[in-house]
């Protein structure tokens, strides 16, 4: 995930100590994690108040939200508890709630990459939003069931951090126009290598001509099994061998075959 974030929370008055009702507290799905009821559930069955810990929470306009402990409230409200100990940040808004939810959980259980992603962009945080742009501009989402929702949020956040949100927006307009947004052509390794690729050989390299050579070369789905394939083989020998690295010689190869001016060394 994204690793140079810079935090921008206001000075504040923190509360600590404060005993609050649980039945009052609410939760910002986009500022938050999704519920694990499994995990609520065995919280529940065997739930110590003594060790439970201080709840969390911001209080913007009177509203009590939970930051960080929302698991272990809602396992004390299922064992019968209405009230937990709580630290209570006084006036801070929905974006500062969510950076603060990202800095109470960078060293406890990490928040899933989608839910990482979610609370990130409500934050307001670069490059979380600028990810969120890119796509959007394109019609495009995060996530994990439809058509036009790529799953990849490290390999996003990752491009457009290093090689800039600029060219996030080529690799995936390049690879749209190669495979008319088949599910495969949005994996990770295969996003990573032509991203690299027009980064790195932009000036060179005319996306449209890019596209028209991959989509000849083979389906998105055929080009996942020839990186998966070289990455277990070792068929580029030593070296870094990591699927995006692949990928990326492989569209080097993909994009000098025919070529006896122009070629690209990998």
């Amino acid at each position: 995930m994204a690793n140079n974030i810079n935090y921008t929370i206001r000075d504040h008055h923190i509360d600590y100590g404060v005993k609050v009702v649980l039945a009052d507290l609410i939760v910002h799905e986009d500022a938050q994690r999704e519920v694990n009821i499994r995990r609520v559930n065995s919280m529940a069955a065997n739930f110590m108040p003594n060790a439970a810990g201080s709840l969390v929470l911001a209080d913007y306009n009177g509203a009590l939200s939970i930051v960080d402990g929302m698991h272990r409230a809602l396992a004390a409200a299922k064992a019968g508890l209405t009230e937990m100990e709580a630290e209570v940040h006084r006036g801070i808004n929905r974006e500062e709630q969510a950076q603060l939810f990202l800095i109470k959980n960078r060293e406890s259980r990490k928040p899933k990459p989608l839910e990482q992603y979610k609370v990130g962009v409500t934050a307001g945080l670069s490059p979380y939003v600028d990810v969120e742009r890119v796509l959007g501009d394109r019609g495009l989402a995060v996530g994990r069931h439809k058509t036009r929702e790529i799953r990849a949020v490290a390999t996003l956040l990752r491009i457009a951090e290093i090689r800039g949100p600029a060219v996030l927006g080529r690799a995936l307009d390049t690879i749209k126009e190669a495979w008319d947004s088949a599910p495969e052509s949005w994996e990770g390794p295969l996003i990573e290598g032509v991203a690299r690729f027009l980064h790195l050989h932009g000036e060179e390299a005319t996306p449209s001509v890019l596209a028209a050579k991959l989509r000849k070369s083979g389906t998105a789905a055929t080009w996942i099994s020839k990186i998966i394939g070289a990455a277990s083989s070792g068929l580029y020998g030593a070296g870094d061998n990591s699927r995006a690295t692949i990928s990326y010689r492989l569209v080097v190869e993909c994009w000098n075959k025919g070529r006896s001016s122009r070629r690209i060394a990998a």
